[in-house]
């Protein structure tokens, strides 16, 4: 799987037109925030339920936007979450922290 789907990203691009940088600096500085709070519900003896929305949420812009790698480590997370076998939602939050930092080089690349 690619980190970044570029063919549905240019598509994205052509439809976006002018506000297409707005789209991808938007994501970049949203994603952060939902993994931040991903891992305050963590820290704070939050339960795995409490981390469905904000990990749905993120699995959806991020596949949206074409980060395939980032969404699919999102889904394994919404996925444990609803079958109430969270082993370790700090690991779960690190893996998808990491593929971050990976779809945000890569989008980088289209500003």
């Amino acid at each position: 799987m690619d980190v970044i789907n570029h063919e549905a990203l240019l598509e994205l691009k052509e439809v976006m037109e002018d506000d297409f940088a707005l789209l991808i600096e938007t994501f970049l500085t949203d994603a952060p925030e939902r993994i931040d709070e991903l891992k305050k519900i963590a820290s704070n003896s939050g339960t795995p339920a409490d981390m469905e929305k904000p990990a749905h949420t993120l699995k959806g812009s991020s596949s949206n936007i074409g980060a395939m790698k980032l969404s699919a480590a999102c889904a394994v997370l919404v996925d444990q979450i609803r079958a109430g076998a969270v082993a370790d939602p700090k690991a779960s939050i690190a893996e998808i922290e990491a593929e971050l930092e990976v779809a945000k080089n890569a989008l980088l690349t289209y500003l």
